[in-house]
């Protein structure tokens, strides 16, 4: 994540802005979570409304075309128990069947009412219950001056031919399922539209239920369980971000602080030295040194620590610019860097009676590390066992790739009489100006370095973990 501005100045802001938003989405989530079960069910209920509605219109189109049908010189209706032709004033010109009685008063009544030029339902109580009829007006210029003609439904042979095969699912949706109810008959307890059709079919009600109310059950289960783990996923996706935001922080701070700190450290160390080249420069200078042999020892002393010096400077100088894991340094085969700085050390360790041993793991062959930096490890270890390591016979370097991923490991391992110990018999923490900078200085590389008790407690042995990279890394690096 993003610190800094294009000036700079640092934008503490951002992540508040990152994790506000993260929240939100994980908010919406967890809501349309919670409201979608009944976003589902309120759409299932609307689809019902509108199959049931549809199925009453088309009933009534079914109706009406029947009537057309037979207006345009076509036969009685099958559903039709009787047909008649009226007049304006209402009498019966003709009627089909021809023993057909006179249709009720009240169906004669509202035929007469009825708007021209457009059909017209009609239904009529009567002493035999409701009637159910249609009066279709004739066209201008009908023979006999017929007005229209009024016609009596069956109500069982509309029930049978027309209404239960509308019932039938013709667009493919096995989802729901129609049912037909007479008005007296109470719906099922599964119904979830309920729609009475139009005059005259108005004794009937089409009930619309799911067809199977147990899948579409686990289907919202479903769903709801996948919107719940959506929002799982982004809060421990917004909960990780955040911690590793942190973490980053945290490594960040720290890195500066170690940065700080081996600043002090070399500061302070580098006194000493400074301070011998000055006492012997101005015992020269002044001239209070006649003795050529201590006047040689003097100058002796302005050369070493000048090499001292120049090699702890150069030293800090490369590991500050390899700070964060070597992004700001060359890379080197690790496995020539440690080879190269051991052997390099191996006569003056012969001349002390130390013999020298590698084992070099073949794993870490592919592996690369910031320039210098392994090799200075090394010497400077392998050093200390040459100066401090009385008694030594042996010194081991070894190089093991891990542990975890983009890790090596280097010990470098002696059997002389091991690290001074600290009040509870471990070894003492690193101190003096060699291995403080070792330490301090892998840190800013994002390494370590220990010191433990060699093998049965005998020996010293220093772990160094450095980062490392694959080989085939490097030029995307």
């Amino acid at each position: 994540m993003e610190r800094t501005g294009g000036d700079g100045r640092p934008r503490p802001w951002l992540p508040a802005v990152v994790v506000g938003a993260g929240a939100l989405l994980a908010a919406l989530s967890i809501l349309l979570a919670g409201w979608s079960k009944q976003l589902v069910k309120e759409s299932l209920r609307f689809e019902c409304a509108e199959r049931a509605a549809a199925l009453a219109l088309r009933a009534d189109v079914a109706l009406d075309q029947r009537a057309a049908a037979l207006v345009r010189g076509g036969a009685r209706p099958a559903e039709a128990s009787a047909v008649w032709w009226l007049a304006a004033d209402g009498a019966v010109l003709a009627r089909d069947p021809a023993d057909a009685p006179d249709p009720a008063p009240a169906l004669v009544e509202a035929a007469r009412e009825a708007p021209p030029g457009e059909p017209t339902p009609i239904s009529a109580r009567v002493a035999q219950g409701w009637q159910a009829a249609s009066f279709a007006p004739l066209p201008a210029g009908a023979p006999d001056e017929a007005r229209g003609v009024l016609i009596l439904w069956d109500p069982a042979a509309l029930e049978a031919a027309l209404l239960r095969p509308l019932l039938a699912p013709g667009d493919g949706d096995r989802r729901f399922e129609a049912v037909l109810l007479r008005e007296e008959e109470a719906p099922s307890p599964r119904t979830r539209a309920l729609v009475a059709l139009h005059p005259p079919l108005e004794a009937w009600r089409v009930a619309v239920t799911l067809e199977d109310p147990e899948a579409v059950r686990w289907t919202l289960r479903v769903q709801t369980a996948l919107l719940f783990a959506v929002a799982a996923w982004l809060l421990l996706l917004l909960a990780v971000s955040v911690a590793a935001w942190m973490r980053r922080e945290r490594a960040h701070a720290a890195r500066l602080a170690a940065r700080e700190q081996l600043l002090a450290r070399a500061y302070h160390e580098l006194q000493t030295p400074l301070m011998l080249l000055r006492g012997a420069a101005e015992s020269l200078e002044r001239g209070v040194i006649d003795d050529p042999d201590e006047v040689r020892r003097c100058v002796g002393i302005v050369a070493r620590e000048e090499e001292r010096l120049t090699r702890s400077i150069r030293r800090l100088l490369r590991w500050l610019r390899a700070e964060g894991g070597g992004d700001g340094a060359a890379l080197a085969p690790l496995r020539e860097e440690v080879e190269a700085a051991a052997r390099e050390q191996e006569p003056a360790l012969r001349a002390r009676g130390v013999r020298l041993e590698l084992s070099l793991d073949g794993a870490a062959a592919a592996l690369r590390a910031p320039r210098d930096l392994v090799a200075d490890v090394v010497r400077e270890l392998l050093v200390n066992v040459e100066k401090h390591a009385r008694g030594a016979t042996r010194a081991r370097v070894s190089l093991v790739a891990g542990p975890g991923r983009g890790r090596a490991q280097v010990l470098v391992e002696d059997d002389g009489p091991g690290w001074p110990a600290s009040g509870d018999d471990a070894p003492a923490p690193v101190s003096g100006f060699g291995l403080g900078l070792l330490r301090e200085g892998l840190l800013l590389c994002d390494g370590a370095l220990r010191l433990e008790r060699g093998a049965n407690g005998r020996g010293a042995r220093a772990v160094v973990e450095v980062a490392a990279r694959p080989a085939r890394l490097e030029g995307a690096t």
